[in-house]
């Protein structure tokens, strides 16, 4: 059984992953501000989304085999889109065209322990240390003292090496956990679904409002009501998808992860374009309209990889191709 209001969540998530991650030179403080905002909640969201879907979707297989899947699910992913996205950096570089974020041929040999090719693949080293811990827990008692221990830890200061996401494996670990043992204990947090949607939405604007106009430290307070408004709204969307109104959002949350992976390049590749054409995106109106279309175009284009791919891969199969 799917679980409708978290795979929109994973749609919502993605788009507001793929605005945020651009971050031209020039934006407005507008946009600054709002992407404080969404780097407060977005990848906690992902992060407690996957905690909660894993145990929605486990099976009784053994540790091995469900490493082996993951390596195939995320591993695998990784290295190919990283060393495709160093082969294709290379390429403008040579020719001394603008790019984000510059590699060398050294970067083939950094993404063994750095995610060279996009900053953004901290999330798959760190889905990856999750996974190979959270299976080892076999009980709900485990699961919690777990989820303690891991707010905990990640109020701790740790000057840890910045080596195989390990900063922000212990940072972020909380909110993984806390969708393990929400899962867990879900029947404890129907209340939750009985909260006004109103109620929801006005708190994350309070909280996001004192951390960020009044400087209070409100860090996982103001994650966890993202998490929970994102959820709330795709709650109340799931009609509305139902009936075809909003289609659109299903089809970008069955390619969220796809999206993930290539969107950096679709950025890359128009922060180039609007670098060589000197668009003035200090321009608030242009800036809106440009980031908009930068939004559109990097989650519509991994989509279409998407698509093509199933299709070759299906003749593949077939005996088409």
């Amino acid at each position: 059984m799917r679980l409708k209001e978290y795979d929109l969540a994973k749609g919502i998530g993605i788009i507001l992953v793929v605005s945020g991650h651009f971050f031209p030179e020039g934006a407005p403080h507008w946009y600054a501000v709002l992407r404080q905002v969404i780097y407060s909640f977005h990848m906690p969201l992902f992060l407690f989304v996957s905690g909660f879907v894993y145990m929605h979707t486990r099976r009784d297989i053994s540790y091995g085999t469900f490493l082996k899947k993951k390596v195939n699910r995320i591993v695998v992913p990784y290295f190919l889109v990283s060393f495709l996205f160093i082969a294709i950096k290379l390429v403008p570089q040579a020719f001394s065209v603008y790019v984000k974020n510059p590699v060398t041929l050294s970067s083939f040999l950094k993404v063994f322990y750095y995610p060279e090719a996009a900053v953004s693949f901290w999330y798959l080293w760190a889905l990856w240390w999750f996974f190979m811990i959270v299976p080892l827990l076999r009980s709900k008692g485990s699961r919690l003292m777990m989820l303690f221990v891991s707010v905990v830890v990640a109020w701790i200061p740790l000057d840890l090496p910045d080596v195989c996401a390990l900063p922000k494996v212990h940072e972020m670990f909380r909110y993984f956990m806390l969708g393990v043992v929400a899962y867990d204990f879900r029947d404890s947090f129907q209340w939750a679904g009985k909260v006004p949607s109103a109620f929801i939405y006005i708190l994350s604007v309070v909280l996001a409002s004192l951390k960020f106009a009044a400087g209070v430290p409100l860090g996982l307070l103001l994650a966890v009501s993202g998490i929970w408004a994102v959820l709330r709204l795709s709650a109340n969307v799931v009609p509305a998808v139902d009936n075809g109104r909003m289609k659109w959002l299903s089809a970008v949350s069955s390619a969220s992860y796809t999206i993930y992976l290539f969107h950096p390049v679709f950025i890359a590749a128009c922060l180039a374009l609007l670098k060589a054409l000197s668009v003035p995106l200090n321009n608030g109106v242009i800036f809106a309209v440009t980031a908009t279309g930068v939004t559109l175009v990097s989650i519509i284009g991994p989509m279409a990889i998407r698509m093509i791919s199933g299709k070759v891969f299906s003749k593949v199969r077939e005996g088409s191709v």
